[in-house]
C-alpha cells in the first residue's frame, strides 16, 4: 500500500514542474512595433493573457496548418504574418487544440490562448498522464484552448502582455 501511495504520488506531482512559472520576457505589447505583413496577407495575434499554476511554467506551441510558428510563454503574445484563405490553427502542449479559420487579407485576428480546466484538473490528480489520457481523441485537446476574441477585447488584455 505504501508504494501505491508513493507511486501515485510522484505521477500527481508531475504535473506540478509548470508551477515554476516562465512568463514572456520580450518587449510590452505597447512598445512592440506592429506593422502588418506584405500585401496578400492577414495578421494573427496570440495573447495568453491568464496567468496560472497550472502550465504557467509550459510554452504553448503555435502551429499553422502543421507548420511550426513558435511558442507562447503564459503572459504572453505573438503576432504572425499568414496568407489569406483557410487555415489550420493549432495550439499544443501535452495534447493539442486545432481551429479551422478563414482570413481575409489585410484584417487583424487575435486569438486567445487559455488552459483548459478539464485538463488542469487531470493534470492536478494524475500529472501529464492524467492530462494526455483526459486530452486522447479530441479535437480540442491538450493543455491549451485557443479561440477568437473581439478586438476591443484583445487590446484590453495586451497591454500588460510581453512578446514571446
Amino acid at each position: 500500500m505504501r508504494k501505491l501511495l508513493i507511486v501515485c504520488s510522484l505521477l500527481a506531482m508531475n504535473g506540478c514542474a509548470s508551477i515554476l512559472q516562465r512568463p514572456a520576457t520580450g518587449p510590452l505589447y505597447s512598445d512592440a512595433v506592429h506593422t502588418l505583413g506584405p500585401a496578400g496577407t492577414a495578421w494573427i495575434t496570440f495573447l495568453r493573457p491568464v496567468p496560472g499554476i497550472v502550465y504557467a511554467g509550459e510554452p504553448a506551441q503555435i502551429e499553422v496548418d502543421g507548420t511550426s510558428k513558435g511558442s507562447v510563454a503564459y503572459l504572453g503574445f505573438m503576432n504572425l504574418d499568414v496568407a489569406g484563405g483557410k487555415h489550420e490553427l493549432t495550439v499544443a502542449f501535452n495534447g493539442s487544440c486545432k481551429v479551422d479559420v478563414e482570413l481575409k487579407e489585410g484584417q487583424h485576428y487575435y486569438f486567445e490562448i487559455d488552459v483548459r480546466s478539464s485538463a488542469a484538473s487531470a493534470t492536478l490528480v494524475g500529472g501529464y498522464i492524467g492530462s494526455a489520457l483526459e486530452s486522447a481523441g479530441k479535437p480540442c485537446g491538450g493543455a491549451f484552448s485557443v479561440n477568437p476574441v473581439p478586438e476591443a477585447v484583445a487590446l484590453s488584455k495586451l497591454s500588460n502582455l510581453r512578446q514571446s
